[in-house]
């Protein structure tokens, strides 16, 4: 797990610029330590996480506010999360990829930041700047902007928050 951590903490610090986008359709509280990593570049950067809820909380925000404090007593850094599920069939995610991407290149996980090096093999690769730019506008942008429906003829919904 530590691997994979530092691989992700250093190709954070060394290759993002301008924004950052976290996909995992298992996001969790507790994955809010990532935010350290990308403080630890010192940089002004839009910072996005796209995740997948099975139903609307109202206490989602406090509970990873409340993750980000058990971790750092400096203030949240600005972010946005956008959470979307399929009411009709809970067990769906409208997304399954989970990707970290900037504006040259990305990240491709094959597990859930959580899950990183709990007794499963996973692979991260590199993303080129071309597949990370695609991945972005043609599958995320419709998700963190909130405008993709349907999915399968299924409604989707959405809840966000910021910091």
């Amino acid at each position: 797990r530590e691997e994979a951590i530092n691989y992700i903490r250093d190709w954070i610090i060394d290759e993002a610029e301008e924004f950052i986008v976290i996909t995992d359709p298992y996001l969790r509280p507790e994955d809010i330590e990532i935010l350290n990593f990308i403080k630890e570049k010192g940089e002004d950067i839009e910072i996005l996480f796209l995740g997948c809820n099975d139903s609307p909380s109202s206490d989602l925000q406090k509970k990873y506010e409340e993750s980000w404090k058990k971790i750092s007593d400096e203030s949240i850094p600005f972010a946005k999360f956008v959470f979307c599920w399929i009411p009709e069939d809970r067990a769906k995610k409208p997304i399954h990829d989970r990707w970290i991407l900037s504006k040259n290149s990305g990240l491709r996980i094959g597990t859930s930041y959580s899950s990183l090096g709990n007794g499963k093999d996973s692979e991260i690769s590199l993303i080129k700047t071309n597949e990370a730019y695609n991945i972005l506008e043609n599958t995320i942008k419709g998700y963190l902007d909130m405008k993709t429906r349907f999915l399968n003829n299924q409604k989707i919904k959405y809840s966000s928050f910021t910091f």
